[in-house]
């Protein structure tokens, strides 16, 4: 999710759009737990010998709406299932040629145009579509239901990826091997921790150690090997690049709403 959201932000006319952009769209997920976490917690006290966790929100739907009404909610998750994979697969298509198949095809030296490129990406979703179905029917025995599937599935990529992103943000002189080498670190030690080594802490926990270890090394990398000159990002004059002026107001109220929603979740809020 947070690719395509990136994706649609970096198309933005100008700097103030995007930022108003992803604005609204951390407003959007910081919903989230309450369109996910507040039908579970009524499901808790509603059906206390509920054994299958996927079948929370269609039974509340079921149960407390009238037909007319379940049937539109059915629509309308039919057609957000739709539009989330229409744009991961998006995503992935556009991810996969840029970062993968033309940097292949200039290292080979090998002639490519348009048409081309559009053709492998299709051909890679293709087989992403594929695996999707292939796989898809395996999801019901993981333990813990969809959603800690699914927030485990995402973690491979996207915390190690805002590791990155983070070092990137506060150092200038670190240098490239530091993020390959992080990204490595992380993915594979994720790995290791969630399917071949036993643990007893949860998998955000992992997250966090591992986000604090990659960070340091990275840090150490780019002190012991830094850049010869510090990185100067590189713009453009085909777009305005003028900030959002109340941009810090925004996203200071942001963090605030983030805050809250964890302790409205927290024993000291609704899970007391």
């Amino acid at each position: 999710m947070e690719q395509y959201i990136v994706q649609e932000t970096l198309a933005s006319r100008s700097l103030a759009a995007s930022q108003k952009g992803i604005s609204l769209a951390c407003v959007g997920k910081l919903l989230a737990p309450l369109l996910l976490n507040v039908p579970g917690l009524m499901a808790v006290h509603l059906y206390p010998h509920l054994t299958n966790t996927a079948t929370v929100f269609p039974k509340l739907v079921s149960d407390v709406l009238p037909p007319a009404i379940a049937g539109f909610i059915a629509a309308i998750v039919f057609g957000g299932a739709l539009s989330t994979f229409n744009a991961g697969l998006n995503s992935l298509g556009t991810l996969f040629v840029v970062n993968l198949y033309q940097p292949w095809l200039e290292h080979r030296h090998k002639p490519f145009h348009e048409k081309k490129v559009v053709k492998a990406g299709r051909l890679f979703q293709l087989l992403v579509i594929i695996w999707a179905v292939c796989f898809s029917p395996f999801i019901m025995y993981f333990s813990g239901g969809f959603y800690n599937y699914l927030q485990k599935a995402s973690s491979f990529f996207s915390v190690p990826v805002f590791t990155i992103m983070a070092v990137g943000f506060v150092t200038k002189r670190t240098p490239p091997i530091a993020a390959k080498a992080g990204l490595l670190f992380f993915v594979v030690s994720y790995v290791l921790t969630q399917f071949v080594f036993t643990t007893s802490l949860h998998y955000l926990h992992v997250l966090a150690i591992l986000f604090v270890i990659t960070v340091a090394g990275m840090l150490l990398i780019g002190r012991l090997y830094p850049m010869p000159r510090p990185f100067q990002l590189q713009t453009t004059t085909t777009i305005n690049v003028q900030p959002w002026k109340n941009r810090y107001w925004y996203f200071g109220a942001l963090l605030i709403a983030m805050i809250l929603m964890f302790v409205l979740f927290s024993p000291l809020g609704l899970a007391a």
